[in-house]
């Protein structure tokens, strides 16, 4: 058998079709996963800066500006990397805030709320409400108590 030359490609054991498709292949996925470290890393970038800033006013386009992404790619990107939606996230991370400074503090249910980038007292409270099973003042009763 005669031996292969890069340069002639007639003495190639391999068709060139067959080749270029494995070679196309092994790009697209070697920058499929180069995209997927790219994507995941600016979602732990914003999943960090929510820690940090929750307080401030976050909005789903400042994480898709945050993370350059498109509507539909933040939206599906950041659910498959946290395992819930940007504003499930963001909330879950007020309240934990939240729940920790009213058991730690006499900060007022007001002032936590806000602290912790609530606009308003009521979806504070709501919101507060679904995740804990009780209100602000109950859980702070109950955290200090130990009830």
């Amino acid at each position: 058998m005669a031996k292969a030359n890069p340069f002639k490609p007639e003495t190639w054991p391999y068709k060139r079709e067959e080749i270029m498709q494995v070679f196309a292949e092994c790009t697209a996925d070697f920058l499929s996963v180069e995209s997927n470290t790219y994507i995941q890393n600016r979602i732990l970038e914003l999943q960090d800066y929510i820690n940090h800033h929750f307080h401030k006013s976050l909005t789903k386009n400042f994480g898709m500006e945050m993370t350059g992404m498109s509507k539909s790619n933040f939206y599906r990107h950041f659910k498959l990397k946290t395992g819930m939606p940007f504003t499930a996230y963001l909330n879950k991370v007020r309240l934990e805030q939240a729940a920790r400074l009213l058991i730690e503090t006499n900060l007022t249910v007001e002032t936590v709320a806000c602290d912790c980038g609530y606009d308003t007292l009521s979806n504070f409270y709501e919101c507060f409400r679904k995740r804990f099973g009780v209100s602000p003042a109950r859980f702070r009763v109950m955290g200090v108590t130990g009830l």
